[in-house]
């Protein structure tokens, strides 16, 4: 017999491990099956808030226009060429429109820059007790919708209101203001740029003239060039006209050493000689030939002494001080960049004045503000089903709460946890597949002829519940050896421990789970071991 209960046991422990997730799921169905009165009851009140709430709420009216935040680049030849000769000036004439930049302006089109004066014509339009409260951030949130289409520069604005009238007039307001904001950030970034560059031409205009006339000074006080157009002479010819001078020095020193070591030398021979010199006529010329050749060797001396002079006087004023032509140099180039920086600077200048006198169209409204047919809320139907929603999950909450509090035991695999025993047989008394005491008995037979068969005296522990047909149907199969007991008695208890064998019946939704605890604590002090539960 022992060997039998521990098998019930082990059979019972295996059930329900493997079982866990399906008795959860079949203990909350149940539940919610036993207490439908409470989960309609539940809903239809939350049903009926809900339809009181739609109809007793203020329809909500909702309009809407879209606008393009960013045309098209199309940069200006004028533009384009200021960019491309000076890039830091993007950051005052503006560059291209990346989604970050869209992004930002979209962020910047719902701050009180531009929609505060909206917040205000918004509140000075209603009654003070409804606007007290309310904050720009909480309208900004509730009333209006601002966000980008997806994939494009296109921004979609809705407004919405309980008072209709009101709606065309904020539109068009957001409108205005959105259109005015799109030109004023290039506005402010062209005059920032003209205002910055006058300074800069102003201050490089003065620098240029001073480097010019440091430099002008600089070459008059030392003999170096001329100043023409107010721009000075690149290249001075200082090294080659000292060396030319030089050079010519060189040869009318070398001509006057010449004719000073030979007075005879002729510097030009004249024709060939034709007669002998023993001839008188002959040596006369000889004569006369010698005086020419001195007066002539002198004549070119002094001739050739002057050039000389010259030729000195030209190589002094070709040579300058040590560094001097340096200086000079360095003073040129000085005076040549701040010239064309200056150039520069008034053409950036010049540029982006004709970039200011340029119109620019504002954004773009494909859509015109338009007010929608019907109101936008309440929603009838979503709040109903809202209601219906709630309805059934406070019901349902509810409903498990009231059935756990009503502490029942309805379910066998609890049934069997509890009281540590496993399920004989389960009769449905009073339904059609049991209604006689024939297929009674022939439900129970095999109970009967397994367990209880052999013993003397069965001892059969019941709820006061259980139907009296279960008792009708042991008393004729078991006769005498048949005691029936209810486990609410102790004194039953210690009846039962007499017997050779006991059975437990109950049925479904009769005990509490409190009551049957203290029923498996008794059988443990009592040491009383049922072989298992009837469940009727």
């Amino acid at each position: 017999m022992n060997q039998i209960n521990n098998q019930n046991m082990n059979q019972i422990s295996t059930t329900l491990e493997s079982n866990n997730d399906e008795i959860d799921l079949r203990q909350l169905a149940g539940s919610l099956k036993r207490q439908w009165k409470i989960i309609a009851g539940v809903t239809v009140a939350c049903i009926l808030l809900s339809a009181l709430k739609t109809l007793t709420t203020k329809p909500t009216w909702e309009g809407r226009f879209d606008i393009v935040l960013k045309q098209p680049e199309s940069n200006s030849s004028v533009k384009a060429q200021l960019l491309a000769s000076n890039p830091a000036l993007g950051a005052f004439i503006g560059g291209g429109g990346g989604a970050s930049e869209l992004e930002t302006q979209v962020e910047i089109l719902n701050s009180t820059s531009v929609l505060n004066p909206i917040f205000q014509y918004v509140r000075s339009q209603k009654p003070a007790n409804e606007t007290k409260n309310l904050s720009f951030d909480d309208w900004v949130k509730g009333a209006l919708e601002i966000k980008l289409k997806k994939g494009t520069s296109v921004l979609n604005v809705a407004y919405r209101d309980s008072d209709e009238p009101l709606i065309m007039p904020v539109l068009q307001k957001v409108s205005r203001a959105y259109q005015l904001y799109s030109g004023k950030d290039r506005r402010r970034g062209l005059q920032q740029g003209i205002g910055y560059l006058g300074i800069q031409v102003n201050i490089y205009r003065q620098r240029a003239l001073e480097a010019l006339k440091t430099a002008q000074t600089f070459a008059i006080e030392n003999d170096l060039t001329a100043i023409n157009d107010n721009t000075i002479k690149s290249d001075l010819n200082l090294d080659s006209q000292r060396a030319g001078a030089a050079a010519k020095v060189r040869s009318l020193k070398q001509q006057i050493g010449l004719l000073n070591r030979s007075a005879d030398t002729v510097l030009y021979q004249g024709l060939s000689v034709r007669f002998t010199d023993q001839d008188e006529t002959i040596r006369k010329l000889k004569e006369q030939r010698k005086l020419l050749i001195g007066y002539i060797n002198r004549e070119t001396a002094d001739v050739l002494k002057a050039q000389l002079v010259s030729a000195e006087a030209e190589l002094g004023a070709s040579t300058r001080p040590k560094g001097v032509l340096l200086k000079f140099r360095d003073l040129q180039r000085i005076a040549a960049r701040e010239e064309g920086t200056l150039l520069k600077l008034e053409e950036s200048y010049r540029g982006l004045q004709l970039e200011a006198a340029r119109q620019e169209d504002p954004w773009e409204l494909i859509s015109t503000p338009t007010l929608l047919d019907k109101p936008v809320a309440p929603k009838k139907g979503r709040n109903l089903a809202l209601g219906l929603l709630a309805g059934l999950v406070l019901g349902s909450g509810a409903a498990l709460i009231m059935d756990r509090r009503a502490g029942l035991v309805w379910n066998e695999e609890e049934l069997q946890q509890l009281l540590g025993l496993p399920i004989l047989t389960k009769l449905k008394l009073g339904a059609d597949e049991l209604d006689s005491n024939s297929e009674i008995n022939n439900s129970l037979q095999p109970l009967i002829q397994g367990p209880l068969a052999g013993n003397k005296s069965i001892a059969v522990l019941s709820s006061s519940s259980v139907d009296s047909a279960l008792a009708l149907a042991l008393k004729q199969e078991l006769g005498q050896r048949l005691q029936w007991l209810g486990f609410n008695d102790p004194s039953s208890l210690h009846q039962a421990r007499v017997c050779e064998q006991s059975i437990i019946a109950v049925e479904l939704g009769d005990c509490g789970r409190d009551q049957l605890q203290q029923l498996k604590q008794r059988l443990q002090l009592l040491e009383l071991k049922p072989i298992g539960i009837i469940i009727s």
